[in-house]
């Protein structure tokens, strides 16, 4: 058990197993690839999970009744569903020491859990893989700003490249409409 900050609000939370708890958990994954594409058959998701998923022991075959097809990689399943899986440059991992926020329809926030130790390349690519954006933030930062109002409506791929390792991997983000 345990208390966790995240843009300035604390949530508690807790370690669980048992099925009573992965079911909401596999739901979720689904629904959110469902959100991603809709016509997803049940034969679709389980090639997913076959294609994606973190196999915890290397010694053992998958699917198996212990880990089933393994550790759930909800994001590298997206990014296979939104075919930029493929991309160079691409992470299938996100950054555990970055956060990600837009306002609006122009600004980029990148918020750093510790300032970082070294610059930071950033590149926005559009699903199709074309590089669309690129930034090289500096180093010692807390947050960043990127005006992306030149980018149209849609699904984009956010990478973090740097030597510090908190900070590299890749993120998706919406822009909508005005």
């Amino acid at each position: 058990t345990g208390m966790s900050e995240f843009n300035g609000r604390t949530y508690p939370w807790q370690a669980s197993t048992g099925t009573s708890f992965s079911t909401p958990m596999v739901a979720g994954c689904i629904a959110l690839w469902l959100q991603a594409n809709p016509e997803l058959t049940t034969d679709d998701i389980i090639t997913l999970f076959s294609e994606t998923c973190n196999k915890l022991d290397p010694s053992l075959s998958y699917p198996n009744n212990v880990y089933g097809y393994g550790e759930i990689d909800v994001y590298r399943g997206l990014l296979r569903i939104l075919g930029i899986d493929g991309i160079e440059g691409i992470s299938h991992e996100q950054p555990s020491g970055v956060t990600f926020a837009l306002e609006g329809r122009s600004l980029l926030r990148l918020g750093f859990a510790q300032p970082s130790a070294a610059p930071v390349q950033l590149r926005i690519y559009s699903t199709a893989g074309s590089l669309l954006l690129a930034e090289q933030l500096p180093s010692g930062q807390m947050s960043s700003e990127l005006n992306v109002s030149s980018l149209p409506a849609g699904v984009y791929a956010v990478q973090l490249t740097s030597s510090d390792s908190q900070v590299n991997g890749s993120t998706l983000i919406r822009i909508v409409e005005r």
